[in-house]
């Protein structure tokens, strides 16, 4: 994991999710507008993926629907104004 300079514009993570039982809702990784940019599978598989997502207040929120389940997310990668990465 690494650091996200605050003049960031997106932020790639990498998110990996494993279940022990299905959830009756899909856990989520969103934006503060509410747009889910992720989901799980209800299924209880193990998942693993790269998230881009835009930089909004250094912050990420998401959603566990399950006791049974968990999330590690890490900083994959970050894009920069100036077109570096």
């Amino acid at each position: 994991s690494a650091a996200v300079p605050p003049n960031a514009m997106a932020v790639q993570l990498h998110v990996y999710s494993q279940s022990s039982g299905g959830g009756i809702q899909p856990n989520r990784i969103g934006s503060v507008s509410g747009q889910t940019l992720w989901s799980s599978p209800l299924s209880g598989a193990n998942t693993s993926s790269v998230v881009q997502m835009p930089v909004i207040s250094q912050r990420v929120f998401y959603a566990v629907s399950a006791a049974t389940f968990r999330m590690d997310i890490t900083v994959f990668g970050y894009r920069l104004p100036n077109g570096g990465q």
